[in-house]
């Protein structure tokens, strides 16, 4: 029996006993650290005071489901709130320990601490997230160049035909007034299209940026 003690209390993963129920009866100081709480917190709580209100439901189906003998065990991927609101990402191996006349007694819990790597998960998210963001804008950015190539040649066009349709027509003439208005259009559509084109390219940034770092 005091093997047993010291295997629980020196136990790498977080350990615990609780009541079919799910109130902590004994905890060891490896799901202390893991949580953020003190044995006296902890015990005497219910697993649901300090899970997450969202993984609450399924938590609670995952405990009914091994007292009333559906499964022999479960593993649950959840999260604790620790005092200063974080979340403590766990994964709990769960079974359940009978009398002689086999009814529920105790529930055994580990608790493997998987913060770091939900974190890194998080972090792998946002990185990809990035990613796809950058491609898309980069695609954008070769569109809107496609784009500004094609309307400057039609731009261009129309500007050399206005040029060609005023030379020989008096400076007083309205129709030349006309086709400098045309022309004088045309550059600024030229401009325009050269401020997207710019927009577009600083949006995209450089090839790969989202790699980095």
């Amino acid at each position: 029996r005091e093997r047993m003690n010291a295997a629980f209390e020196h136990a790498p993963v977080g350990m615990s006993i609780a009541t079919p129920e799910g109130v902590f009866l004994r905890v060891n100081p490896a799901l202390c650290r893991m949580l953020g709480r003190s044995r006296e917190e902890l015990v005497g709580s219910t697993f649901d005071r300090y899970t997450h209100p969202e993984d609450r439901e399924v938590s609670r189906e995952c405990l009914e489901r091994l007292v009333a003998g559906e499964v022999p065990f479960y593993s649950l991927r959840k999260r604790y709130v620790r005092p200063d609101g974080t979340d403590a990402w766990v994964e709990t191996h769960a079974s359940l320990v009978r009398d002689a006349e086999g009814r529920p007694l105790h529930v055994l819990c580990q608790m493997v601490d998987l913060s770091l790597q939900r974190a890194a998960e998080v972090e792998r998210e946002k990185l990809q997230h990035r990613l796809r963001r950058s491609q898309l804008l980069e695609a954008m950015g070769r569109l809107a160049a496609g784009v500004a190539h094609e309307f400057n040649n039609i731009l261009g066009s129309i500007l050399g035909a206005a040029y060609v349709g005023r030379l020989d027509l008096p400076a007083t003439s309205p129709v030349r007034e006309e086709f400098d208005r045309i022309a004088g259009l045309c550059k600024r559509g030229g401009e325009i299209t050269q401020r997207l084109l710019a927009v577009a390219r600083r949006e995209a940034g450089p090839p790969g940026a989202a790699s980095a770092g």
